[in-house]
């Protein structure tokens, strides 16, 4: 046994023999007087480096003789045969007695320890007079160059920041506060009564409980900095808020990309395959297929390259929009310019959604306001009079208020009236409003229509088309009022950001009206980005008068039948029809 043991104090005694030796061979001398400042610390650090080597090493080796003689000094005491242990302490005191045993060595070693420890000492008392004197150095240098003392400079006021308890926002706020309070010279009570004003929420709920009293600043600053600045939470929700962004691509590219700026700030390695794959897994599959085709021309291909390519696609859009949305005003200053054309009917009353824009700076015009009917007095054509539906009750009615017959004017009656007046549907000499052949000729128009229709669909539908064979707003016909067809086709319509949200959706072609339309269900719908908010006055079907509604501008893509795509701007409302009934047709009359 005690020959192992002798094994293994070998390589620690010829260590630190080795390591005396070269203690002892070391110039430990000051720098010379002539040197600078920092040439005497760089010569100083260097010295202590060395020093400090030196010192570990030889602690090294003392510790391991220092165990292996009491692992021997107890192995030797345990021995029961007397001639056995008397063998081995004479063993033990020729290794550790004499100039060359184990114990001189320990105390050799100890000595150096003492006295490396003593030079080191003095060295860190030079380096930190050196620092003093290098700090007095640049205090004088910098005041050759400071203005005088009577130069004001007005700075804006700073207000303080706030911490309502988000982790992801300590750094920042504690920079802000650090700067601000933490590093000036005022009192401890000064700073406690500045942190408790900037702090909110739950971080003010996370304090509540501690005395405004000095000795508590510097605990309640390790405690919101235990709380609130360990990285590993920091890191852990950024990663999180990755995940939970449900954005449009824009905002997610965005959000994604000042993540992981705070993330690099926290050290964070950004460069492995799991972040690649949570930033695709946020991004929809057109941005997907650019990045794919991408990754295969620019191979190698890094998180840093991703992040490009996305902030670089980001950049072009914006651009884009820009670009349409100047080319979006001008169109719409172009078009408020130009001159009213003169409309035969009340332009609320022409279109589904007619617009209507007040400029207090346009010039006064003039305009001539439409003879009421002359039947019932109301605002409506006098062929087209509700109240009074019949040839005799209008020949009747105009006897009561003794007009002619003819032209329906007063002052004469009917057979010495001079005007020749044709009618608009028979093509007879008498008015329009009084034709008798006008109420036949609509039904069997109608009749006509129906039966052919009836006809080219088939007996299986024919049930279905008698009763929505026309778009209608209004009527019926025991009014013997006419029903209108609107052009009006099935298409499909998506979002251009995010081109998997598509709808097929019934479009209504209205030829008076100013601007293109859509409901705000169907906006929600493709998740359209609004822009331009604004009151709008809009004058739909049968309306008299305007009336003003929110909307707000969006863009939107159409799929025709022919694969093309079409780029269309549309204002949003909140209602747009009632509920339009469709006549089917041909192929031959499909648009």
């Amino acid at each position: 046994m005690s020959s192992h043991i002798i094994a293994s104090f070998q390589p620690a005694k010829e260590r630190l023999v080795s390591l005396l030796k070269e203690v002892n061979q070391l110039e430990i001398k000051p720098p010379e007087p002539s040197m600078a400042i920092d040439e005497k610390e760089d010569f100083y650090v260097i010295r202590k480096r060395v020093l400090e080597d030196k010192l570990r090493r030889i602690q090294l080796c003392v510790t391991t003789l220092e165990s292996i003689n009491d692992k021997w000094f107890t192995y030797t005491q345990q021995i029961v045969t007397m001639k056995r242990r008397e063998e081995e302490e004479e063993k033990y005191k020729t290794v550790t007695e004499g100039d060359q045993g184990i114990f001189q060595l320990l105390h050799d070693g100890k000595e150096a320890v003492i006295t490396l420890t003593m030079h080191k000492d003095e060295f860190d008392q030079n380096l930190k007079q050196l620092s003093k004197e290098l700090t007095n150095k640049q205090t004088k240098e910098e005041a050759k160059f400071t203005p005088s003392s009577n130069t004001n400079v007005n700075l804006p006021h700073l207000s303080l920041p706030t911490f309502d308890g988000d982790p992801r926002q300590w750094r920042q706020f504690w920079s802000s506060f650090n700067a601000a309070v933490h590093t000036q010279a005022i009192s401890e009570i000064q700073k406690l009564n500045y942190l408790y004003s900037c702090l909110k929420g739950k971080a003010l709920q996370a304090i509540s409980g501690y005395d405004i009293a000095p000795e508590n600043y510097e605990v309640i600053r390790k405690l919101l900095n235990e709380k609130y600045g360990d990285h590993s939470i920091v890191t852990t929700l950024l990663y999180q808020s990755i995940k939970r962004n449900e954005r449009e691509w824009i905002g997610t590219i965005e959000n994604i990309e000042r993540v992981l700026r705070q993330l690099e700030a926290l050290g964070e390695s950004l460069e492995h395959s799991n972040i690649e794959i949570l930033i695709e897994s946020k991004l929809p599959l057109w941005i997907l297929n650019k990045i794919y085709k991408h990754k295969k021309k620019d191979m190698p291909w890094s998180i840093l390259k991703l992040r490009n390519f996305l902030t670089s696609l980001v950049n072009v859009n914006e651009q884009i929009r820009n670009c349409q949305h100047s080319l979006t005003q001008l169109n719409i200053k172009s078009t408020t310019t130009k001159p009213e054309q003169k409309q035969r009917y009340n332009p609320g009353g022409t279109s589904a959604l007619s617009t209507v824009k007040d400029n207090q700076n346009t010039s006064k015009t003039t305009t001539t306001k439409r003879r009421p009917c002359v039947f019932c007095n109301q605002d409506h054509w006098d062929s087209d009079c509700v109240n009074y539906t019949t040839l005799n009750a209008r020949l009747n009615r105009l006897k009561v208020l003794k007009k002619c017959t003819i032209c329906l004017r007063d002052s004469h009656k009917g057979h010495s009236c001079n005007v020749q007046k044709q009618c608009f549907y028979c093509k007879s000499l008498h008015n329009s409003a009084l034709c008798n052949k006008r109420n036949s000729l609509s039904l069997n128009n109608t009749m006509s229509q129906r039966n052919e229709e009836q006809e080219r669909i088939g007996p299986s539908k024919r049930k279905d088309c008698s009763t929505s064979l026309y778009n209608s707003t209004l009527t019926t016909r025991s009014k013997q009022t006419k029903e209108t067809l609107l052009l009006c086709k099935e298409i499909k319509v998506f979002n251009p950001s995010q081109p998997q949200l598509q709808q097929n959706t019934l479009a209504l072609f209205d030829i008076g009206s100013q601007l293109s339309f859509i409901s705000k269900k169907l906006s929600r719908q493709l998740k359209l980005t609004e822009t331009e908010t604004q009151i709008m006055r809009i004058a739909p079907f049968g309306m008299k008068e305007p009336k003003s509604c929110p909307t707000a501008r969006i863009q939107l893509n159409v799929l025709t039948t022919e694969s093309e795509i079409i780029q269309l701007q549309a204002n949003i409302i909140d209602y747009l029809t009632n509920e339009l009934q469709v006549v089917e047709t041909s192929n031959e009359f499909q648009i």
